[in-house]
Parts: structure tokens; sequence; C-alpha cells
């Protein structure tokens, strides 16, 4: 395709003769010779003047069946046009903005889009449209009606080497995360991949034969695609499928010369940002970063290598400076303040400044728990160094690292929570409309809960209560998210189980080491904590019983002794959110005292702020 996809499914050429047709017709099969294949009538019938029939399992008529199907079960147009919108006002600064809006529309009014385009934006976009989830009966169906009539209608175009085809499976791919489908998701991306191999579009040499506009609408798509490589890959059963260093193609141009059509000559993935640098072309920047750290921490990380980590080759000290340059060389007008923030919104960018910065904080949270158990024992600090894992190689001392590896670990995580709910309380900022910010609420929560359990002196300042108020917003927030994206229902599940175990192993006084050995689901527990896409299937041996009362993060946010000491049986601070009916939530392990309906996130507006990492 070109702005808008101008391709429509293409007729299947007829199979020739001596090759094996997937549906013999009914003469050829009575005469036990074989068949062609060819549609409407095969080889030898032509030949022999007969007629040919086939029976109502010949692909070509189910796909003729299929198509028209799916085409009368598209909307009005007024709902389809009223879902471009949505997309735009929610993805249009985003990395699946590959799509200029004013052509979408007048192509979409000229007939010129393509049925199996509208329903991939449908998907993901029906669950904000009103119609659609009164339609279908809630946003999750109304979502899931869309998808199958979408991987329907690219049943005939599967294997084309087309944009309208990776197009679509990226969107696939978006609805499939937010849906806790990680095979789909795992699936989709590839055929993106694939077909964005096949036509090379990691070579700048790609686009040197198309107008500006077709050619930014191909760089987008392919930068789109590599983003989604970096998020899914793990470093174990999913690598990385491009390499950084083979790519020519110049980042994304910013969002008015797109629109525009203006000319610019951008950067590229391996140089610093820069002034004219577009938002997208620094998320891309800091994806790459936190897709590389992620690839090498799955394959072992410290387990694997036993260097000390501020020795000058050990990839943590790599790392951490391309995280810092990328930061450090960021324009004035991208750093992280409340006036940048707020003129982002103004150009309706907002949504974009606040993902790029979530992913750079999400990236050192990533980094700086590399050395963290996941159940810390009650006597360690990890500002002392960790206490489990291979015994690190002798190196040049360096006081005070670990001590500052922590708290820049925890700040970031305070920084994911201010970002977002400043997002949506200060800026009017929809950040449930993307599964991929939850990501970073789920990285950020697993630090908040580290210090609410435990008093670790080497970042005193962030215990307790202030720990406390930001998982708080966290899971209020996750709740919200999860009414639009079933992922998030999983996320809660998973933080809530990852809570028990970190109180269990403090509170019982139990040695990391010890605990890892002596209970599976730690292990269990730590894959889906560090890997947020995984499915949202149970693995075999899963605990299906809720946590003890004891250990209970819905029950010990809010201190029984006092209720106890007065007699009165205060309530959690989670309840005042409400009593939920959810279901999904609910069978997570029974009812949840809270529900998005009644979250105020203006009880959270004290966590605002901007500090340093």
């Amino acid at each position: 395709m070109t702005s808008v996809p101008q391709n429509t499914p293409k007729t299947r050429k007829n199979i020739t003769r001596g090759r094996r047709a997937p549906l013999a017709c009914e003469t050829c099969r009575t005469r036990k010779v074989k068949c062609s294949g060819g549609w409407p009538a095969c080889s030898t019938c032509v030949q022999r003047g007969n007629t040919c029939v086939y029976s109502d399992a010949h692909p070509r008529s189910i796909r003729e069946s299929l198509r028209h199907e799916v085409v009368s079960s598209l909307p009005s147009d007024n709902i389809i046009e009223g879902a471009f919108l949505s997309f735009f006002k929610h993805y249009g600064d985003s990395i699946f903005c590959f799509v200029r809006q004013t052509t979408l529309l007048d192509e979409f009014r000229n007939g010129k889009v393509p049925v199996c385009f509208q329903l991939s934006i449908l998907t993901v976009v029906a669950r904000f449209i009103e119609p659609c989830y009164k339609l279908y009966g809630g946003t999750v169906e109304a979502s899931e009606h869309f998808a199958k009539l979408a991987r329907a209608s690219l049943q005939p175009i599967y294997d084309d080497i087309t944009l309208l085809n990776m197009q679509c499976h990226l969107l696939l791919c978006i609805h499939s995360i937010g849906h806790g489908n990680e095979h789909q998701a795992w699936l989709r991306l590839g055929i993106a991949i694939r077909v964005a191999q096949a036509l090379r579009l990691w070579s700048e040499d790609a686009y040197l034969e198309e107008n500006t506009i077709d050619a930014e609408t191909k760089r987008r798509t392919f930068w789109c695609c590599f983003v989604l490589d970096r998020l899914l890959a793990n470093g174990n059963d999913r690598p990385m499928t491009f390499v950084a260093s083979s790519i020519t193609t110049r980042l994304p141009a910013t969002s008015q010369d797109f629109l525009l059509g203006r000319v610019t000559m951008t950067s590229t993935l391996d140089s610093a940002n820069s002034a004219s640098d577009s938002l997208f072309a620094a998320t891309v920047r800091v994806m790459n970063i936190l897709g590389r750290f992620i690839d090498w921490s799955g394959a072992g990380g410290r387990h694997s290598d036993r260097q000390c980590p501020w020795v000058a080759d050990m990839p943590i000290t790599s790392f951490q400076n391309d995280l810092d340059q990328w930061d450090q060389s960021l324009p004035s007008h991208m750093k992280l303040n409340d006036h940048n923030f707020s003129a982002h919104t103004a150009a309706s960018e907002g949504l974009g400044f606040a993902f790029m910065h979530l992913m750079y904080f999400n990236a050192l949270c990533h980094l700086h728990r590399e050395y963290l158990p996941l159940a810390p024992p009650a006597t360690h600090d990890p500002g002392n160094g960790p206490c489990d894992g291979p015994k690190l190689l002798p190196a040049p001392e360096n006081p005070g690292w670990w001590a500052k590896s922590i708290r820049r670990g925890v700040s970031s995580a305070k920084n994911i929570s201010d970002i977002y709910s400043a997002m949506i309380q200060q800026h009017n900022i929809s950040g449930w409309v993307q599964p991929l910010l939850g990501y970073c609420l789920v990285t950020s929560s697993t630090f908040h809960i580290f210090c609410f359990i435990h008093e670790w002196q080497s970042c005193k300042e962030y215990l307790g209560e202030p720990a406390k108020k930001h998982l708080i917003s966290d899971l209020g927030h996750l709740i919200v998210l999860q009414e639009s994206w079933p992922v998030a229902a999983n996320w809660i599940k998973i933080l809530r189980r990852f809570f028990e175990k970190v109180s269990v192993v403090k509170f019982n006084n139990a040695a990391a080491f010890d605990a890892t050995r002596s209970d599976p689901e730690i292990a269990m527990i730590r894959a889906k904590v560090l890997h947020y896409n995984r499915s949202d299937e149970d693995p075999k041996g899963w605990p299906q019983k809720q946590p003890s009362s004891a250990h209970d993060m819905f029950n010990l946010l809010n201190p029984e002794p006092v209720a106890q000491q007065s007699g009165i049986q205060e309530p959690s601070e989670l309840s005042a959110l409400g009593q939920t009916d959810d279901i999904m939530l609910m069978d997570l392990w029974g009812p949840i005292e809270f529900t998005a309906s009644d979250f105020d996130a203006s009880d959270f507006s004290n966590v605002i702020g901007w500090p340093q990492a």
C-alpha cells in the first residue's frame, strides 16, 4: 500500500497440470485423474467440454463464502469512520501512527480502504466506541468479534508480501498482547517481520523510489515492527530478529512533516538524539536499548556473567552508559518536565511523550532490578550487594555502587508511577487505551512491593507510606486498564502472588536461596514478572488458591493492628475503590474489593512529582 492500503485480496492463480490440487472436481474424482484445481473449471473439464463441479468444500468456494460473510458483518460507514477518528485520537502519536488521517478518511469515503484494514482498526478501537461495545455485549467482546473477522479477512492474503499485510498483522499483534494471547501476538509479529524482511525495509535503499508520503509510511510501519520485536523478545525462546547494526533505514520524521508530506532528512538508529528528531525516533532508540538488555538478561544475564557490574566491559555498564547518553542527548523540548509535558499534549503528542519517558524509566528499572532476588530475605539490603546467584569475580572496588543502583531503580519506579498519574490527572490523556503502558506499571509495582515490605536503609526515604501510595495508584490504573485489555487482570494476579512470596520469605526469615529451592512457585512467578507478555494461561503447577490472609496484598496494604486495638474494623484503602463484580478479576482468586468505576485518581494527586533517576 502507499499512504493507505490499496491492495485487495488477489485472485488465486490456477494450479497448473501435474501439481496436486487441494481438492479434485467431481469429474476428475470419478475418472481418478489428476485435477488442476482451476476455478471455476479445471483444465481437464475445459479440454473435454465437461461441466466442472466442485463440492461445497472447495477452497475457492470457502473463500467466496468467507469474504461475503466478512463484508456483510461490517458495521455502518458512520461507525467505521468513527473508529478511524478514535484510532487517530488514541494512537495518532504512538508507534502505530503509520497512516495519515486525511488520506485514510478520504480513501475510505471513496471505497478504497481494504476490508481487512478496516477490521484491523476496529479490532483495536471497538472497545472504546459506544455503538460497538453496546452492540456486541462489552468492550472485550466487541474487540474479539472484529478480531475474528479480521483474521478471516486476512486468510486470502496471508502470504502476500505487501505493506497492507504487514500493517494488519501489527494491529492484530497489539490486540493479542492486550488480551494475554502471547502465542498469537508472537505469530502475528512474526508474519509482519517476514514481510518487512522480504520488502527489505531494513535498508534505506527500499525507500529511494518512493514519494515522500509513501516512503514515510513504509518507514513508520517498519519501525513499529522493530519496536514490537524489542518488546516481545525475551532472550530465551523469543530472540530478537532485527540486527540493529545492519539497519540503514532512517528514523521516522515528525508528525507534522508526515502530515504535510514535507521532505526531511532524518537521522539513523546509531546516532544520538538531536533537536530535529521526532518523539517516535527518540522512542525507537530507547526501545532498542531496552530490548538489548532484556535479550541479555533473558539469556542468563548476571547468572551467566560473573563480572562485577561496574567493570568496563560488563554489559550492565554498557547499557547504563547508553541510557545516560540517550537521556543527556535529548533536546531541551523533549526533557521531562511539566512545561514540556503540557506543550506536547497541546500539540497532540502527549501520549507519545509519556510513552517515551515511561519506557526510559522502565529500562532503568529492568537494569537495576537485575541483581535483586525475587524474594529477598529479611536481613538482606541490596545496597550491600547481591545475596544470590554466582559469586562475583574479583575486581577493583567501587564503594557505593550497589546503594546507588538500588536507589536509581526505586526512583525510576516512582517516576513511572508519577508520569502515568500525571498523564491521566493533569493532562487528561487516556492511558488505558494502550496495554503497553500498563507493562511499565507492572515493572514499577515490583519495586513498590519491595519497598513496602522491606526496611532497606539504602533507600529508606522511599519505604513504607510512599511506596504504599504508589502501589495503590499503580493498582488503580491497572484496574481501569483491565476493563479494556484483559491482560491487565492477569498482571494484577501476578503482582498479588508476587507480593505474597516476598512477604512470606521476609517474615519467615527464609534465605532467598533456600526459599527458591524449597518453593518452585518462585521460579514461575519470576518468569511471569520479568516477561510481562506471558500468556494468561497458568503454567503447570501454578497455584490456584488465594494467597494466605497474612500475606495478601489487598489485606496488608492497610495494617490490621490499629483496627484490632480500637475494636473497629478499618477498611482497606483499596476498598474505597468500591466492590467489583467484574468477571475477569473475580476469576483470578475471588471477589476483589475495588473496581475501575469507583477509582478516584484524585486521591493520589499528592504523589505527582519529577524526581531525578
